[in-house]
Order: structure tokens, then C-alpha cells, then sequence
């Protein structure tokens, strides 16, 4: 994971990801999108006594590192 954000009522989390190789990104995206239900009650099995509401992961593609690659490569 490259970033999360939050939202100030924490209901809801953006979570943004580097996906190496970034050929294969959009299909582990997808998987993970798939298992996020999983993830998210992991997540609340470590954070239990944190938090009152466990947030609502969504996961997105984070390609800046691939986009700074390109520009390098010039």
C-alpha cells in the first residue's frame, strides 16, 4: 500500500496500492476487490479495541510509480 485515506466519520477508507509487475496489476486488483470483506475483518480483529466502526475498504490502483519510471526513462 502506497496511501490510505480516511474520511473524517471513518466509514470509509481509500486505499491505494503498487502493484509490481504493473502487467499483472489489474488482475490482483481484481482478487483483492474480490476478498475485501476477508480483509476488512482482519483488519477489525487487529484494530478491535481501537475503533468503534471498522472503515469500508476500497482499493484503487496507484500507477504514479510507473508513470515516474516513464518519465525517467526519457
Amino acid at each position: 500500500m502506497t496511501t490510505v485515506r480516511v474520511t473524517r466519520d471513518m466509514s470509509q477508507a481509500k486505499c491505494y496500492l503498487s502493484i509490481f509487475p504493473s502487467e499483472g496489476a489489474a488482475a490482483v486488483l481484481k482478487y483483492i476487490k474480490l476478498h475485501k470483506s476477508k480483509l476488512r475483518g482482519e483488519l477489525g480483529n487487529i484494530v478491535r479495541f481501537q475503533l468503534r466502526h471498522v472503515p469500508e475498504l476500497e482499493f484503487y490502483l496507484d500507477d504514479s510509480l510507473d508513470y515516474i519510471e516513464k518519465m525517467t526513462s526519457f
